[in-house]
């Protein structure tokens, strides 16, 4: 079966709004679970893709991402270590996460979910989401972690031409991803060929 060449479409939320809904939350857990299939395999239900919001399907891209990127075993202190997701900013992806890896696991570890200070870059983040809100601060936060295993993620723009690593970006009402390849290589960090295939690279000739 062909992979997706477009992305999942969104219902539109206000950025005055954006706090998840408890009703919703069982769409939400139906799109983790089935968003591997979506990416990879293009198998999507319409009724579920448009009824899930532009929070809900980053949140989801978010965990799925760490299905297709795995991490060295020196970015861990221990066998035993969570996988920490770390966001920048206020947003309802924070709550999505938490609540959606919650009794999950990333290669046999538990997850952690955290907001992270202005200004904080906590290199123990195996991945870090940057919101529109920390834009002004995403520069800061790259110093900070370079040379360390942190998968970086923002939805604004110029964040991969600054050095980061996914940027969210809108194209026809869809979400879609752009993917700085060389620096997540730089990170250590070895990205399946099937979430390259369905990017966009940065920079345009993929070098």
């Amino acid at each position: 079966m062909a992979l997706l060449k477009t992305h999942l479409p969104f219902r539109a939320e206000s950025r005055r709004s954006r706090r998840p809904r408890s009703k919703s939350w069982s769409i939400e857990t139906a799109s983790l679970v089935l968003l591997p299939l979506i990416l990879f395999l293009g198998v999507v239900a319409p009724a579920l893709a448009q009824t899930l919001s532009e929070s809900q399907v980053k949140a989801a891209y978010l965990f799925n991402f760490t299905r297709f990127i795995s991490w060295p075993d020196s970015a861990f202190a221990s066998p035993t270590s969570a996988f920490a997701i770390c966001i920048a900013g206020d947003t309802p992806i924070t709550a999505l996460l938490s609540q959606a890896t919650s009794g999950k696991a990333v290669s046999g570890r538990p997850i952690s979910v955290r907001r992270i200070k202005r200004n904080e870059a906590d290199r123990s983040c195996h991945v870090v989401f940057i919101s529109v809100d920390e834009q002004r601060d995403s520069a800061a936060i790259l110093r900070a972690l370079q040379g360390a295993h942190t998968l970086t993620v923002a939805e604004f723009d110029g964040f991969s031409a600054s050095g980061g690593m996914i940027n969210f970006f809108l194209q026809d009402s869809k979400v879609k991803f752009e993917l700085n390849l060389a620096a997540a290589t730089t990170a250590g960090l070895d990205v399946s060929s099937k979430l390259i295939v369905v990017s966009r690279r940065y920079p345009p000739d993929g070098r």
